[in-house]
């Protein structure tokens, strides 16, 4: 029966929102220079998990082909070597670990995310030129700067958001020159509310990920998304626009049930983000039990390849009993 198995089966394993994407620890791959970033990009890839899959899977026939011995299914052995990947590869869930980050000031756990994020975010105020302020609503951004991330949204209503509420942006990136020309825009034109940093740096941007309280990703189309899930490890709250990786990882807030760990909106409206903004604002301003319970069930959350490898080991168990 084994044999008749279709390879959607396999695929469905990998899709499935259900079964969380990937993040690795690219620190053995630093010293490549320029190659790092597309390394990076390709393992965060949606379809990496995918070609992975096809190719066990093609394996897995070959060695079939060659022995031709029913034992040798093509899809056991595809979820046996995947398995063995997950587990040998090195991929390190703890890159991005606020206990032991040793690129953010004060490390801490969930038990004391509010005040570690609070030292975090006075200390990274500090370090911008910022105005030291509790009570700052901090916005960060991490993120290339192309069309594609949502960045003409943020330059629609930047303005208004920054005269109507009290809030900070610290952005971390490069790419596109419009993009870039126009956050240096409104740095120059609100310098207590706005810090650019134009390029990437580890430690800054793991800094911004344990201070910021949100964590702002209007992308009009994501495959995957990596920072979501990074920035949820450290508490830090994403909103998002409900597509791609992004829609598949952030469960949006709902205050009636108290569940979710992020904000999220449809459209690829500029209104429509700001929107979601206030009512995040909302939310941290006046609802500081709902915040608290938002932090603890982002941080709750587990993208790593751990979890991918357990439900590839339940699938193989599955597929065994039949």
């Amino acid at each position: 029966m084994l044999q008749h198995i279709d390879t959607r089966l396999l695929v469905s394993c990998i899709t499935k929102p259900e079964v969380p994407r990937l993040i690795i620890s690219f620190a053995k791959f630093r010293h490549c220079g320029s190659s790092f970033f597309l390394i990076k990009l390709i393992f965060n890839s949606a379809l990496f998990g995918l070609i992975i899959s096809l190719l066990a899977y093609e394996i897995g026939l070959r060695i079939k082909r060659k022995l031709k011995i029913a034992i040798f299914n093509p899809l056991l052995i595809a979820i046996g070597l995947i398995i063995t990947f997950l587990v040998t590869f090195d991929i390190d869930y703890e890159e991005y670990n606020p206990q032991t980050d040793p690129y953010i000031p004060v490390n801490y756990s969930k038990k004391d995310a509010v005040s570690g994020k609070k030292e975090n975010k006075a200390a990274l105020q500090k370090e911008l030129g910022l105005p030291v302020r509790e009570d700052a609503f901090l916005i960060g951004i991490v993120s290339r700067m192309t069309s594609q991330k949502g960045f003409d949204l943020i330059g629609c209503v930047l303005d208004e958001l920054l005269t109507e509420m009290d809030i900070q942006l610290v952005v971390l990136g490069s790419g596109e020159s419009q993009y870039e020309n126009m956050f240096h825009h409104y740095q120059s034109k609100y310098p207590d509310k706005v810090s650019v940093h134009i390029g990437f740096t580890e430690e800054r941007s793991h800094h911004i990920y344990a201070a910021s309280d949100v964590l702002l990703m209007p992308s009009m189309f994501e495959p995957c998304g990596l920072a979501q899930m990074i920035a949820m490890r450290y508490g830090t709250l994403p909103i998002v626009r409900e597509t791609g990786g992004l829609r598949d990882t952030v469960e949006p807030y709902n205050e009636y049930e108290n569940t979710g760990c992020g904000f999220s909106f449809a459209n690829f409206n500029a209104q429509e983000m700001a929107d979601i903004v206030r009512y995040a604002y909302r939310v941290e301003h006046e609802q500081k039990a709902a915040w608290k319970e938002l932090i603890y069930r982002a941080m709750d959350r587990n993208f790593s390849w751990n979890v991918s490898a357990h439900a590839y080991e339940k699938l193989y168990d599955k597929l065994v009993e039949m």
